[in-house]
């Protein structure tokens, strides 16, 4: 595992993160089984995403994992909670109402990282 992207989300529901979605669905040159997405939610009871399927809008469905942070209302700590139960090597952010402005950022964030050996 390569590349851990860290969601946190709060009352977010499916349509608030379609964006998000897609724009990790049309990543050009990388190899999805290199990538997890942790969606961390910091509510107290279950969110709208808890037990969203996202299998119609990202490749990187089945990598998907919903975690619950034991932090509530505080995306920071809910973060921090997605980079102590990731896999990956490097962590990369997104809030639940972004999206990755365009096709190639996981390509080339990547490749930045292949190619200087960064430890972090």
């Amino acid at each position: 595992m390569l590349l851990s992207i860290v969601i946190p989300y709060h009352t977010e529901t499916k349509v608030d993160v379609y964006s998000l979605m897609v724009s990790l669905n049309e990543q050009v040159g990388i190899n999805f089984n290199d990538i997890e997405v942790l969606m961390c939610n910091d509510m107290e009871e279950e969110a709208p995403l808890d037990k969203e399927n996202f299998t119609e809008l990202t490749r990187v469905s089945p990598r998907i994992r919903h975690l619950k942070s034991p932090y509530r209302n505080n995306p920071g700590l809910s973060r921090q909670f997605g980079i102590d139960n990731c896999k990956g090597d490097y962590v990369f952010f997104c809030d639940a109402d972004d999206s990755l402005y365009h096709v190639a950022v996981l390509r080339e964030l990547i490749e930045n990282i292949n190619l200087s050996k960064s430890d972090m």
